[in-house]
């Protein structure tokens, strides 16, 4: 059993901590996903590292090209579908901000922190 006794813990704001930053240096789009957002969004990057060797994670930086957005994009949409509604809100928020990153076919890079 865990140490809390098995309760759930809230998560204050203090405790939320940004990860994982995306941004566009041509169209300075970015945003950033905290660790509550970035555990929703593990599996999706799991997903994506076994389809192309990149890994998407808080430890390094990684280039991404448009054609990595748009599978990005796809594997997160159908991992929405096995999601609870507040996992699913996240991840379309994740998609939203995706999207805006590919219109100028630009690389686009992923820092972690």
């Amino acid at each position: 059993m865990p140490p809390n006794g098995g309760k759930l813990q809230t998560i204050t704001n203090k405790q939320i901590i940004e990860m994982l930053d995306f941004s566009n240096t041509m169209n300075n789009h970015h945003f950033a996903l905290n660790n509550v957002e970035l555990r929703i969004l593990q599996p999706v990057f799991w997903e994506f590292h076994a389809k192309t060797g990149l890994s998407i994670d808080e430890y390094g930086d990684t280039r991404l090209i448009p054609q990595n957005l748009e599978l990005l994009i796809n594997l997160a949409n159908d991992y929405i579908k096995t999601l609870d509604k507040q996992s699913m809100k996240i991840v379309i928020e994740f998609i939203k901000n995706l999207r805006p990153m590919i219109i100028d076919k630009n690389t686009i890079w992923v820092s972690g922190d």
